[in-house]
């Protein structure tokens, strides 16, 4: 029975040597998908499609063509595009340098961008002791803009997300390329699909961090049913590795090389101030605004929401504070207040990120096994009242409710309501 891509959804790729390498999946999965060792050649172009038709899910919109590269386009304005790759696609001798490369769409025709300026990053041409060339083994660049950047439906392709966490280690990573292909250890660089571009998404397991933390690894399995099983190539340099997080897939890393068992790349989230540092309008998970009904509705609490609201016309932020029973959020209040589910935070973003900062900064009843230090201050989001009121703990050891007419009582001493 062939394998379809559902359910090998836990599989898992791996990353290979920028120069020497392909991308390479293991005979597991490539016999799983139709695919006959005995006749690669004949039979590898069919046995891809499925993940060269998987890697043009919405979530990969943003890659595209740099040189001999891939890389991923993060976003644009009026003037300039910035585009995320691998430093060593562009060779740069400086942290910062001119340079006449193109950013391309898809096609590896449509011009997206075209001559800038590149920003390798500091530890590349200067590096600290522990670091070597995979932790630093990423650029980006400005270059200045001759198209929007579309997808197949003719639709802006929307900023992808960088994270910024520390939780990569154990868990799927996701990869899209325009590398060689191959199965085990070998590949031919004439290997293709029979039409469309020659590119290939697979996956692999995060397994290793090093390099002051700022490098990132993930093994290969060639042979047998293993999460995994595949491996980036010759023209993967440069590509994102893309893991979920909070519902939503983030790049975690970009390829540097590898072996034939294993994957490198530099680390993105040692290197978000940097990255700001460039590009100040980046989306980065931390302060990345979720849309509703993302994720079937499987939210994270204390994450921003936007929210077009069609009955006043104004862009508003929530944050959301609960889920249901069935582990679902549900409607935004249309009247700038609180629900059930959210807590509305004003009209400007970068506003409603420090609001999360400050009702987060808060404790929260019921922690601790009901107990605190007198003169701790307590959030308290009222359902009766839909109001988010402050309350300092009167006592030390166990305390019982908050009132909820806005009033002290023998426990609590009701400070009053949170404004924005």
């Amino acid at each position: 029975m062939k394998l379809k891509l559902s359910t090998i959804s836990l599989l898992a790729l791996t990353f290979t040597s920028a120069i020497s390498h392909a991308q390479v999946v293991s005979e597991y999965v490539f016999t799983q998908n139709g695919g006959d060792l005995n006749n690669i050649k004949g039979t590898i172009a069919a046995a891809n499609e499925p993940l060269r038709v998987k890697s043009y899910d919405a979530d990969f919109n943003a890659v595209g063509h740099i040189y001999g590269c891939t890389a991923t386009w993060l976003g644009d304005d009026s003037e300039w595009v910035y585009v995320l790759a691998a430093a060593h696609c562009n060779d740069a001798t400086k942290d910062i340098s001119t340079t006449g490369y193109a950013f391309y769409a898809d096609d590896n025709k449509t011009v997206i961008a075209s001559g800038g300026t590149v920003y390798t990053v500091p530890e590349r041409n200067n590096r600290p002791a522990g670091y070597g060339g995979a932790s630093t083994d990423l650029e980006i660049l400005k270059l200045k803009k001759v198209a929007d950047y579309r997808d197949k439906n003719g639709k802006k392709v929307v900023k992808p997300v960088l994270y910024d966490g520390s939780e990569e280690q154990g868990k799927p990573v996701h990869y899209v390329g325009y590398g060689s292909w191959g199965v085990n250890i070998t590949s031919n660089g004439s290997y293709g699909p029979t039409s469309g571009q020659r590119r290939l998404t697979s996956m692999s397991v995060i397994d290793s961090i090093f390099e002051m933390n700022h490098g990132i690894g993930a093994g290969y399995e060639p042979v047998k049913e293993s999460a995994k099983w595949g491996r980036t190539a010759a023209g993967d340099s440069g590509s994102a590795w893309w893991q979920t997080h909070q519902g939503i897939k983030t790049i975690i890393a970009v390829t540097n090389g590898g072996g034939d068992t294993s994957s490198t790349g530099s680390r993105v989230s040692q290197y978000i101030d940097w990255i700001k540092s460039v590009y100040p309008d980046v989306d980065v998970l931390s302060e990345h605004a979720f849309h509703w009904g993302e994720n079937d509705r499987k939210g994270t609490i204390g994450t921003l929401y936007e929210y077009d609201n069609p009955y006043n016309g104004d862009k508003e932020y929530f944050m959301l504070k609960e889920l249901g029973n069935d582990s679902r959020y549900w409607y935004f209040p249309t009247s700038k207040q609180n629900n059930t589910y959210w807590v509305y935070l004003g009209t400007d973003k970068k506003q409603s990120l420090e609001n999360i900062k400050t009702l987060n900064g808060f404790k929260v009843w019921g922690t601790n096994n009901h107990s605190g230090v007198a003169g701790d201050i307590y959030i308290y989001y009222n359902p009766y009242n839909n109001a988010t009121e402050l309350f300092q703990l009167k006592v030390t050891g166990e305390y019982w409710y908050f009132p909820t007419n806005k009033k002290s009582n023998g426990d609590w001493e009701y400070l009053g309501d949170v404004k924005y």
